[in-house]
C-alpha cells in the first residue's frame, strides 16, 4: 500500500480546488449561445478588397479575407442559401431573391466583432429582416490596440474618434456598393444599424445616399431625432453581458455573477428597439 505525506495530500486537494474553480470560471465566462428558438439562418462570406478599391467575394485560398461579412435571415424564407450564394458575384441580383425583406446593414465597431453582436443581429433577423453585419477590422494588431484602448484607455478612443468615424462612413459606403448601390438595391428598404463610434459613420452615410431610409444607433440617436437608451449598455462593445461577460468586470468593476445575463435582455432590447424604429420609419416614409 502506498502512503502519501500530509504535504502531498494538501497539494492534491489544492489542485482539485483549483481545477473546480477554473471550471466555474470558464462556465461563467462562456459566451451565451444565440437563442435556438429564433429560427434564423446565417451565411458567412469572406470579402477581399478595401473601401477604396471595392469589395468582392474571396475566390482563392491565397486571397486575403479583408472583411468578414455575415448575413442573417428568417429561416422560413423560401430562398435557399445556395441560390443566394450563386449570386454573390453579382450583388444586383439580390433584389430578385429577397425583394420583400428590409435590408439592415451594420458595420461593427473596432472594439467589437460579428460574433459579439450576433445575438442582436439574429434576433432582429427573426423579426423579418435580412441583417448584414460586416467586420472591417481584420488587422490583428490594430484591433487588439483598439480593444485595449477601449478597455483601459478610453480617452485614446476619444482622441481618435473623428478618424474612426470617417473610416466607418467609408465602410458603410463600401458595403452599400457591394450590394450594387442605388441601382442594385432598387425596390428594397435599406436601413443602417450602428453601435459605438460607427454611429457617426451611419449618420453621414445616410446623408450621402438618398435611397437609404434611415439609421438607428443602439443606445444612441436615430434618423428621426429620437434617443434610444438601453440601461447599462456598453457602447462599441455590443451585448457583452451575453458574449463577453469579463468586459463588465474589467470596465465597470462588477462581479462575475452581476456581469452575466442569461435572460438575453440586452440583445432582445436592442433588436426590438431597432425593429420598432424601422417599422415607424417605413410607415412614415409611406405616408409621405
Amino acid at each position: 500500500m502506498d502512503y502519501f505525506s500530509p504535504v502531498l495530500w494538501l497539494v492534491s486537494i489544492v489542485n482539485i480546488l483549483l481545477i473546480v474553480a477554473l471550471g466555474v470560471l470558464v462556465f461563467l465566462l462562456r459566451p451565451l449561445p444565440v437563442d435556438p428558438d429564433l429560427q434564423v439562418t446565417q451565411r458567412t462570406i469572406a470579402l477581399s478588397g478595401s473601401v477604396r478599391s471595392g469589395l468582392t467575394p474571396r475566390k482563392g485560398f491565397f486571397d486575403t479575407a479583408d472583411v468578414m461579412m455575415v448575413q442573417y435571415k428568417p429561416a422560413q424564407e423560401n430562398s435557399p442559401w445556395s441560390e443566394r450564394g450563386a449570386r454573390l458575384e453579382n450583388p444586383t441580383g439580390f433584389q430578385e431573391i429577397l425583394p420583400s425583406l428590409p435590408l439592415v446593414l451594420w458595420v461593427t465597431d473596432g472594439r467589437s466583432s460579428v460574433s459579439r453582436v450576433e445575438p442582436v443581429a439574429a434576433t432582429l433577423a427573426s423579426l423579418g429582416y435580412e441583417v448584414v453585419v460586416a467586420d472591417f477590422n481584420r488587422q490583428l494588431i490594430e484591433t487588439a490596440v483598439l480593444r485595449v484602448q477601449g478597455l483601459f484607455f478610453p480617452h485614446k478612443i476619444t482622441e481618435r474618434q473623428a478618424t474612426l468615424q470617417q473610416e466607418s462612413s467609408f465602410q458603410y459606403s463600401a458595403l452599400i456598393d457591394y450590394f450594387g448601390g442605388e441601382r442594385g438595391l432598387a425596390g428594397r428598404k435599406v436601413v443602417l444599424l450602428a453601435d459605438g463610434y460607427t454611429g457617426e459613420g451611419a449618420k453621414s452615410t445616410n446623408e450621402m445616399h438618398s435611397f437609404v431610409s434611415g439609421f438607428f444607433i443602439i443606445n444612441g440617436d436615430d434618423s428621426l431625432g429620437n434617443h434610444n437608451p438601453i440601461p447599462d449598455w456598453t457602447n462599441g462593445f455590443g451585448p457583452v453581458v451575453e458574449t463577453a461577460p469579463w468586459i463588465p468586470v474589467v470596465m465597470k468593476h462588477k462581479s462575475l455573477l452581476e456581469s452575466r445575463d442569461e435572460s438575453r435582455f440586452y440583445s432582445i432590447a436592442a433588436a426590438h428597439k431597432s425593429h420598432h424604429f424601422f417599422s415607424t420609419l417605413f410607415a412614415t416614409k409611406e405616408e409621405l
